[in-house]
């Protein structure tokens, strides 16, 4: 604890000591920027998977909506009166292609707040002068 005391007042006992704080402390620094990077990489890798699951998601419920619509639109289906089931069947279709296109959307806008996540921290990496190749 002393040796971090006096290494960030610039005031060790002496210059091998000096020294040897210096390449601990930067060893030390250089590795909570690295696991911090890394934790910041897991985040925004995580954000992306979220985006990506509520696309695939809206495609799932889109699909089912759209082929339920499609069965009950073409009277494969005998729980309706003839006349109702075309109508229902297509505003079935309808309601699922916005459903989808809205989950479609909202995955994209989270997925690009990941992607910016990644340009950020590839940013602050780039330039830190803490790490090096």
């Amino acid at each position: 604890m002393a040796d971090d005391l006096g290494f960030l007042l610039d005031t060790p006992a002496n210059s091998e000591a000096k020294t040897t704080s210096t390449e601990n402390a930067s060893a030390l620094w250089s590795r909570k920027l690295a696991h911090r990077y890394t934790d910041a990489y897991r985040t925004a890798g995580f954000v992306v998977g979220i985006g990506t699951a509520i696309k695939v998601l809206g495609f799932i419920l889109g699909a089912v909506g759209f082929l339920g619509g499609a069965v009950l639109g073409s009277g494969g289906s005998s729980d309706f009166g003839k006349a109702m089931q075309a109508p229902v069947g297509i505003g079935l279709i309808v309601i699922s292609v916005l459903i989808f296109v809205w989950f479609y959307i909202l995955g994209v806008i989270v997925s690009s707040i990941g992607q910016m996540q990644k340009a950020s921290v590839d940013s602050a990496v780039n330039n830190s002068p803490m790490l090096s190749n």
